[in-house]
């Protein structure tokens, strides 16, 4: 049985995660703001979370930190397939006015994070999935396409890939 985590797991798009790993029968765990222990020996870790209130500069800057710290923490299983998959934004590569600069900087630091852990060989192949707007009134993707990425990068079928950002924005970016 896979065993993947999911952190962020009680939003929207770390919910609908979830329910796609239970769904092809892996054993999922959920870490969020309340806590306390990560999960030993697992193949898949996704980082869904998002910063929610506050100041922005802060909080984008805490998700890329808690990103580093729980890869620093957790454990991956000695045999079989393992990876990370960080959920960034497409403000990396292009200006979206509806969200602020700490934003766009913040996402970025994910991106420079995920080159640095690929470039490193550390046991699991880490990326990235961009996903354009996939809420609010006018989504550009739906959920099911951003969590079809993210499902993706967490399976054997990704295993020539690492240290990539794929964006999942439908074209609106060409």
């Amino acid at each position: 049985m896979l065993r993947t985590l999911v952190v962020g797991g009680s939003g929207r798009l770390g919910s609908a995660c979830c329910k796609r790993f239970e769904a092809r029968g892996d054993k999922v765990f959920v870490y969020n703001r309340g806590s306390m222990v990560l999960p030993e020996s697992l193949n898949y870790v996704v980082f869904a979370q998002r910063h929610r209130g506050g100041d922005e500069w802060l909080g984008n800057f805490e998700n890329v930190t808690l990103v580093e710290r729980i890869l620093a923490t957790v454990g991956f299983v000695d045999e079989g397939d393992c990876a990370v998959c960080v959920v960034g934004s497409v403000c990396t590569g292009r200006v979206d006015r509806t969200q602020g600069v700490g934003y766009h900087v913040g996402k970025a630091g994910l991106d420079q994070l995920v080159r640095w852990y690929a470039k490193e060989q550390v046991g699991f192949r880490i990326n990235c999935v961009s996903p354009a707007g996939f809420t609010g009134a006018n989504p550009v993707v739906g959920m099911d396409e951003v969590v079809g990425a993210v499902e993706f990068f967490c399976s054997s079928l990704s295993r020539g890939v690492n240290g990539q950002r794929l964006v999942v924005d439908g074209g609106a970016g060409i």
